[in-house]
């Protein structure tokens, strides 16, 4: 086959796409002249001069490529008005999850209740990252001159201007990769030079910038990670997608919060990229890799067959792309799922707004509808029909799954199963293939409740890279607490605003405690995110109290939270982690207080009395809660007294905080509280399911 592969003009990062699917095209046969080629690449970065060419091609019957550089920033910002010309296409070649973005326009449209995927118009997208040449892009032993490298064409559109602003108010100098701008001021231009030069700059500089507002990849950011320097990026899904954990990100503002943004950022030293983290990214941004994915697609049928799926097909029922501990779960869960399944995701308080996972989320609220099918139930069914799934998971409170099991026709269904308390409706989960339960007290309440089909016990995780200790004044000076609680003693309970929480008691304790006690320095730090049902007005119940003025409160958006490098350091401006839930699932936030060596004290009851035992200040019970609302779950009450010592305690021995905190993190650090450990488990489990004999058949095998 012939091909014709120019690139437009002025595009370095499109000149190396060019270079690299020349260099690894194999058999095919790369010509110069467009009219003799049996397939042109199309490299895409607006419509109408795409539209006019994909006619011409069309008219000649030539075959023809797109690679999509750009959509959201196009005349047609549209994956639906673009349907026409990728439907004709052999495949599109991107760096954007083109099905999501379908998704978020067909919602946007008022679209049908059972949306359609690309797919269904067989589109083929081949998604991948650009590369980078490994050879020439690799850390130099320099010295440091530029607070950060730049490039581009279009200042104005890639943070060019602020990052020089942030520069000169910084006194430092700037790399820029580019023709010379006469606005800037103390920089070193260069454009047109070796890539191991490029190396070299690269390496002379604290951070690179990745900051093309609107969408991009942004190929200097990949090349500065080789390079090991940490590039700055804008805190968007497609950077994000790629980039990891190995870019620093910044919100997308206006450019004076974009300029105060990067000043912020250039005045601190950077962290290097480990030998590890470059490690993966070469991996990542391979270009033989890359290159042989995108020829390998030219020699695979046009129109997808789907009756021969590489994957079976997981639909996952449960919060999704929001600030809750179930969709904490979800998502790291399916972290590992994705690479065994095809995902799709049935995303309970999920609005549809834009997210940066690698799969499906189908929305159970709309902004004007926000409790129109707020569980999935009337959803669920057509989503069956559409997608086909092999197994269905249903990740809720015992209570609600009764009405999944009405819409699941005969498909198979694993329940993850939250249980908080004693009288556990354990009859509602049978007729589910497997129940599985963070906690053998969750387990064994709902046998006693009349359970009788298959079980395992698997906890939730969390992220040791994110949820660390760090030092306490920092966390409070970063969350600009006033001066006057520096040296504070804090006693932080992170926890929704719901009645099962026992807000109500975790102030009254609080308050009987410093009464009694006459300390004067301690406060009470409330990180109460409202959940949409009823709550406690927790400002009114403390001036009630008389400790307003020993109050700090922090009440996120519904749904949404803080971003969690902020949770973190909420965490870390705790001296002591509290709970006065009258019964929990899990107790997530317990895990994660841990994990930043906060010692805790918490009611010796359901999760909290099962897995967090051993590392927490167990507080007996005296009396139990019944959960309304017919759902009659049977939780207990922290004993008042013997609460209030406990403050009293950890407030004076510096010793058992000390012990509390080593305990925690140490049980935060065992092997089945990693993500990736519990996504192995759950894929075990699954797989079950699908015994043949003595044999069985792994899912994506």
């Amino acid at each position: 086959m012939k091909v014709y592969l120019k690139n437009p003009p002025l595009s370095h990062a499109m000149e190396r796409v060019t270079t690299a699917l020349i260099q690894y095209s194999g058999g095919f046969r790369i010509v110069d002249d467009m009219d003799s080629a049996d397939l042109v690449v199309i490299h895409t970065i607006g419509f109408p001069e795409t539209e006019t060419l994909v006619q011409q091609l069309r008219a000649r019957r030539q075959k023809y490529v797109i690679i999509q550089y750009c959509l959201r920033t196009t005349q047609r910002p549209s994956t639906i008005d673009w349907l026409d010309i990728w439907k004709g296409a052999e495949f599109v070649w991107t760096y954007y999850d083109l099905e999501q973005l379908f998704l978020e326009d067909q919602l946007g449209q008022g679209g049908p209740a059972i949306l359609k995927t690309l797919a269904d118009y067989g589109i083929r997208i081949y998604r991948s990252p650009l590369g980078v040449d490994a050879s020439n892009f690799r850390p130099w032993d320099v010295v440091k001159k530029y607070l950060i490298g730049t490039s581009g064409y279009v200042a104005e559109s890639e943070g060019v201007l602020e990052a020089n602003s942030a520069v000169l108010a910084l006194g430092g100098q700037q790399f820029h990769l580019g023709p010379k701008d006469d606005r800037l001021e103390n920089v070193w231009y260069q454009s047109g030079i070796p890539d191991k030069v490029l190396a070299q700059l690269y390496s002379q500089c604290n951070y690179v910038a990745g900051l093309r507002r609107g969408e991009g990849f942004e190929l200097p950011a990949a090349e500065a990670i080789l390079c090991g320097v940490r590039p700055v990026c804008f805190d968007r899904p497609h950077y994000r997608d790629w980039y990891k954990d190995w870019a620093v990100y910044i919100p997308e503002g206006s450019p004076e919060e974009v300029t105060r943004s990067l000043t912020e950022l250039l005045a601190t030293s950077p962290t290097p990229i480990t030998p590890e983290e470059r490690e993966a990214a070469v991996r990542l941004f391979n270009w033989a890799t890359i290159c042989h994915g995108f020829w390998s697609m030219l020699q695979q049928p046009s129109v997808p067959v789907k009756t021969s799926k590489s994957k079976r097909v997981l639909l996952w029922v449960g919060d999704a792309a929001v600030s809750t501990g179930f969709a904490r779960s979800t998502h790291g869960i399916l972290d590992t799922l994705k690479d065994h399944w095809e995902v799709h995701v049935l995303g309970l308080n999920y609005y549809g707004d834009p997210h940066p996972f690698p799969y499906s989320i189908y929305p159970t609220r709309t902004a004007t509808m926000p409790f129109a099918d707020a569980f999935g139930t009337v959803r669920l069914p057509k989503l069956i029909t559409k997608l086909k799934p092999e197994v269905v998971v249903l990740q809720n409170d015992p209570w609600n799954i009764p009405e999944y099991k009405k819409g699941l026709g005969n498909v198979p269904a694993v329940g993850v199963i939250a249980v908080d308390g004693l009288n556990c409706r354990g009859t509602d989960l049978n007729g589910l293939k497997k129940a599985i339960f963070w906690t053998k007290f969750g387990e064994t309440a709902a046998k006693n409740g009349g359970y009788a089909g298959p079980s395992a016990v698997i906890p939730l995780g969390v992220d040791l890279d994110l949820f660390r200790p760090m030092d306490r004044l920092e966390a409070r000076r970063g969350l600009q607490f006033p001066e006057k609680l520096w040296d504070a003693f804090i006693f932080g309970n992170v926890n929704r605003n719901q009645p099962r929480k026992r807000m109500d008691l975790m102030i009254s304790y609080f308050a009987e405690w410093l009464h009694t006690s006459k300390v004067n320095d301690a406060f009470l730090f409330l990180h109460v995110a409202p959940t949409g049902d009823a709550g406690y007005d927790v400002q009114q119940l403390a001036a009630y109290y008389g400790i307003a003025n020993r109050l700090i409160v922090c009440e996120p958006d519904i749904g949404l939270g803080l971003p969690e490098e902020l949770l973190v350091r909420t965490y870390n401006t705790f001296d002591v982690a509290v709970s006065t839930t009258q019964g929990e699932g899990m107790g997530l936030t317990t895990l994660e207080a841990m994990a930043c060596g906060k010692p805790f004290i918490g009611p010796d009851w359901a999760a909290l009395g099962d897995w967090a035992k051993k590392a927490m200040y167990p507080v007996r019970c005296t009396e139990i809660a019944c959960t309304p609302n017919n759902v009659n779950a049977i939780g207990a009450i922290a004993g008042r007294a013997e609460y209030i010592q406990a403050l009293d305690l950890l407030y004076r021995d510096a010793s058992v905080r000390q012990d509390l905190s080593r305990r925690g993190l140490e049980l935060s650090a065992e092997s089945q509280y990693r993500w990736s450990n519990i996504g192995q488990r759950f894929q075990e489990e699954l797989d079950t399911l699908f015994f043949t004999g003595s044999s069985v058949t792994v899912a994506g095998a």
